[in-house]
């Protein structure tokens, strides 16, 4: 599966990803303490975990979903009769 960068753009979970970098880094530069940054950040990465096993999910029920392909291999080279 390749991944361009316009649809990691229109991702939810990298939305996410950047904002709670980006309030970690604003945290730290205005001098906030670890646990206080933490306490606006673990929320979104809550939320990316949460999705990411919503998609698991999704992929699992979507691949049980599609019908079963069963494909018959006959020997020519020694033919049973």
């Amino acid at each position: 599966m390749n991944v361009t960068a316009p649809d990691l753009l229109k991702s939810k979970k990298f939305a996410a990803a950047a904002l709670a970098s980006g309030l970690s880094y604003l945290g730290v530069q205005q001098g906030f303490d670890v646990q206080q940054i933490a306490l606006f950040t673990a929320p979104l990465y809550a939320y990316i975990g949460g999705q990411a096993l919503a998609d698991v999910g999704k992929s699992k029920a979507k691949i049980e979903a599609e019908p079963a392909t069963v494909v018959t291999i006959q020997n020519t080279a020694n033919p049973q009769p």
